[in-house]
C-alpha cells in the first residue's frame, strides 16, 4: 500500500526542503520527488447519489437528512461553526439552500445538492444529493 501526499511550493524553496525534511528523523526512510505541479496525482473520491425527503431548502433540514441526524444536533453542529456552505461557515441553521451548494459537515461528511425530484404528497420535497465518500 502507497501512502503520500503532495505539498505545493515554489521552485526556490524546493532543493533546501528536500534535504532538510531527510534531516528528520520521522522522515528519514521518506522518497521525495520533485516534479511539475501538472503531473500532481488526482485523489480518488468515489461519490454515492441518494435521495432525501425534507420539508423545506432549509440547511439544518437538508443537513439532518443528508448525515441522519435529528435537526436539534445539526443545529448545535452549526452552533460550534462546523458546517460549511461552498466553503464558507455557515451560522444560520435557516438559511436557504440552492442547487449546486456544497456542503461540507467536519467530522461527518460532504454532499452536493443536485436536483428537485418533485415533492409527496404531504408537500415535502424530494432532493437528489451526492455524498462524496
Amino acid at each position: 500500500m502507497k501512502i503520500g501526499a503532495d505539498v505545493i511550493i515554489t521552485k526556490d524553496i524546493a532543493d533546501f526542503l528536500e534535504s532538510e525534511v531527510k534531516k528528520l528523523t520521522r522522515f528519514s526512510k521518506s522518497k521525495i520527488e520533485i516534479k511539475s505541479i501538472f503531473d500532481i496525482r488526482e485523489a480518488n473520491s468515489k461519490k454515492e447519489e441518494s435521495v432525501i425527503i425534507v420539508p423545506s431548502y432549509r440547511v439544518d433540514a437538508i443537513v439532518a437528512e443528508a448525515i441522519h441526524l435529528s435537526r436539534s444536533k445539526v443545529s448545535e453542529i452549526i452552533t460550534e461553526e462546523r458546517v460549511f456552505i461552498n466553503g464558507s461557515i455557515c451560522k444560520n441553521g435557516a438559511k436557504q439552500l440552492c442547487f449546486g451548494d456544497k456542503i461540507t459537515v467536519r467530522g461527518k461528511g460532504r454532499f452536493e445538492i443536485t436536483e428537485e425530484l418533485g415533492n409527496t404528497k404531504k408537500e415535502n420535497i424530494k432532493i437528489k444529493i451526492i455524498k462524496y465518500v
